[in-house]
């Protein structure tokens, strides 16, 4: 039963992860941070309002970096939730089931599993 927990809270961790749009807010940080750059590297922009778009840049960061934090959280809350449950059940112990997936090989194997998923989306 403990492989069973373990998969279903990856599962649910992958459900919660798109369905709460991480990806999406990774990559609008990614672009606010492009577009940051290339205002310091402008020649045309006069200082001062090269600081007027980082100042407002950094604010949208720290807006992204709350979002994603929140996210992510929310997004590791529900495969604990779901452990919990079956915890108290007697179906699998949650220890044992985070021990199982704290394994250096569950976690090369699960990485390896979400790069060819990766690849295999293109």
């Amino acid at each position: 039963m403990i492989p069973f927990a373990a998969s279903l809270a990856c599962v649910a961790f992958i459900i919660m992860f798109r369905w709460l749009g991480i990806a999406k807010i990774a990559k609008s940080a990614m672009e606010e941070g492009r577009h940051a750059a290339a205002v310091l590297g402008a020649k045309e922009i006069s200082e001062d309002q090269k600081e007027s778009q980082i100042r407002q840049a950094s604010l949208n960061l720290f807006g992204v970096f709350v979002q994603f934090t929140g996210r992510a959280g929310a997004a590791l809350v529900v495969p604990f939730i779901i452990l919990f449950v079956l915890d108290l059940l007697g179906l699998a112990a949650m220890n044992d089931v985070l021990a199982l997936l704290l394994r250096w090989e569950i976690i090369a194997g699960m990485c390896a599993l979400a790069i060819c998923a990766a690849w295999l989306r293109r």
